[in-house]
């Protein structure tokens, strides 16, 4: 029989949504699977027999490093490959099976892309050694954030590890999976009953920080991060870095910018190839309107490019995320063309990139430029489908750039997508505009006609015109999530309630629970004044310097996303 070669080991407990796709990842990567469930109650198991793993049911111990020594233990492969159910091999994880056969290389290093927020935020990146030949008493140590390397060192004193360009997608701490699975308070509990055990660990102290910092708690976090700095032996150490980083990004959330400042000038001292360092000064100097301090490390990140393999860092760091922030900065300061430049070229970089195009569309329409966005789509933009546009259009459509999304909409989509598209721009054109008579007449055209609009769109159109017209409090939900149109519309046809709305929108989104839903429901207040700011600079007249000014101002207002 032919050896095998590589032996995937898991760890899981009821992992019926995820388990699937990540052994889907790995067919044709490893030559067996073995799966140590720790008490499942859904179709974990099952699930993992459909994929030909051998599962083996150990009881939780509260002890990580317990459960994947237990699956090594009947591992046959060469090498031990150890992923989580809810991370997936990248398409280019064959390219393990040919590091495998270097013969002097002992452990290898794979890319962690951790995806944070609702998944489309970014995502971290964290070199992590996670595949090691499989040598007898080699096993993890620690109940949490389990350790392999030393023990291999241990037996192997001469060692060789690999750095691969290999990743491995990881989709763990999104926020809806760590609130469902609770595992800041898991994490937490068991750091703690580490450091009871392992008091002089530092390694535990930083990780007990990084949990404090996911969860919001940023003083916590500090004082973690700052421990563990005073503990660590050396700078060379692999989370070393890590520990400077987080222990500015506590004092940047904290307001303490400057002492942010200077432990990010004190880490730059000993990691001055690390961007990711240069990034965070800029967002604090920029934060103090330091204009020429944070140009000149904005600029220095986008030198030194992606940080070096061995750190780990942020996806766009040093490349499109810095463009990003350099288009602030150059907002900032009333350079426009600058910062158009700036976001485009981070589009450039990163094609489904949203933010600088909210920032693009946001600058041309406060300076009344919104004519130029034609030229700008033709000579900077090539969009080749009809998804593309859409999505185009969709943002164009958020900055109420309707005269642009109408044009791109005429130009880039086909018949039926052409007429829903434009019919849609048009109402809301009308709708921010006060014009309720000639929306009314054309919504009623538009449903003889039923132009491709869906049930749902018609129907919010109906609901806001009705409110509107009938000058009466809102009861439809659908007003309340859209109140960064509705409202600004309110006041545009005179509907008395429109200013009491601001207050009891405020109260109805901020009742949310999570920091993230009482985020939004600011933002979308913000962007209903923004609007009303918007509608009002017209009354100013021929003082062109007074709205040049009013509209370099409105320029530094949030608009929809950001990283």
């Amino acid at each position: 029989m032919r050896p095998k070669l590589i032996s995937l080991c898991m760890i899981v407990k009821d992992e019926e949504e995820s388990l699937g796709r990540c052994l889907e990842s790995v067919r044709g990567v490893v030559d067996e699977i073995i799966v140590v469930d720790t008490g499942s109650s859904d179709r974990t198991v099952a699930i993992a027999e459909q994929h030909a793993a051998r599962v083996v049911s150990v009881p939780w111990q509260h002890d990580f490093s317990e459960a994947r020594n237990a699956g090594i233990e009947l591992a046959d492969g060469e090498w031990i490959l150890f992923l989580d159910a809810d991370e997936r091999l990248d398409q280019e994880g064959y390219k393990l099976r040919q590091y495998a056969l270097q013969e002097q290389i002992a452990g290898l290093f794979l890319h962690i892309h951790n995806y944070v927020g609702n998944g489309s935020q970014g995502a971290t990146i964290n070199p992590v050694l996670r595949m090691f030949r499989n040598l007898p008493g080699c096993r993890f140590k620690g109940k949490i954030h389990e350790q392999i390397a030393s023990q291999i060192i241990e037996r192997v004193p001469d060692a060789a590890f690999l750095m691969t360009d290999v990743k491995i997608h990881h989709y763990g701490y999104i926020h809806r999976t760590v609130v469902k699975k609770g595992k800041t308070d898991r994490n937490l509990r068991l750091l703690l009953e580490a450091i009871k055990e392992q008091p002089d660990e530092p390694f535990h102290r930083y990780n007990i920080g990084v949990e404090y910092l996911r969860a919001g708690n940023a003083e916590s976090a500090l004082t973690s991060f700052q421990t563990a700095k005073e503990m660590i032996p050396s700078p060379e150490i692999s989370y070393a870095h890590l520990i400077r980083k987080y222990e500015a990004r506590c004092l940047q959330a904290l307001g303490r910018l400057s002492s942010a400042i200077g432990s990010l000038r004190e880490a730059i001292g000993i990691y001055e190839d690390y961007s990711d360092l240069y990034h965070y000064k800029a967002s604090c100097h920029l934060a103090l309107g330091q204009f020429d301090e944070a140009k000149e490390a904005i600029e220095q990140a986008l030198r030194l490019g992606p940080a070096p393999a061995g750190y780990h860092t942020e996806d766009g760091i040093g490349s499109y995320q810095s463009l990003y922030m350099l288009g602030q900065l150059f907002e900032a300061e009333n350079q426009y063309d600058r910062a158009v430049e700036a976001y485009v070229e981070a589009i450039r970089l990163k094609s489904d990139l949203n933010p600088p195009l909210y920032r693009l569309f946001h600058i041309y329409r406060v300076l009344g430029r919104e004519e130029c966005l034609a030229d700008l789509f033709h000579e900077r933009f090539v969009i080749r489908s009809s998804q593309s546009a859409i999505k185009m259009i969709s943002i164009l459509i958020e900055c109420r750039c309707y005269e642009a999304a109408l044009k791109l909409a005429q130009e880039k989509l086909p018949g039926s997508e052409h007429q829903a598209m434009t019919s849609t721009v048009h109402m809301l054109k009308m709708l921010s505009g006060g014009q309720i008579d000639e929306m009314k007449a054309f919504l009623e055209e538009r449903e003889k006609t039923r132009g491709g609009e869906t049930d749902f769109e018609l129907r919010n159109f109906k609901a806001w015109l009705r409110w509107i017209e009938n000058n009466e409090k809102p009861e439809e939900e659908s007003l309340w999530e859209d109140a960064d149109i509705v409202i600004p519309a309110a006041y545009a046809s005179g509907n008395k309630y429109a200013a009491s709305l601001f207050t009891e929108q405020w109260r109805h989104e901020a009742a949310g629970q999570h920091p993230d839903e009482r985020k939004e429901a600011s933002e979308a207040i913000s962007r209903a004044l923004i609007t009303l700011a918007d509608q009002h600079l017209a009354s100013i007249g021929g003082r062109q310097h007074v709205q040049t000014l009013i509209r370099s101002a409105r320029t530094l207002l949030p608009c929809k996303e950001g990283f």
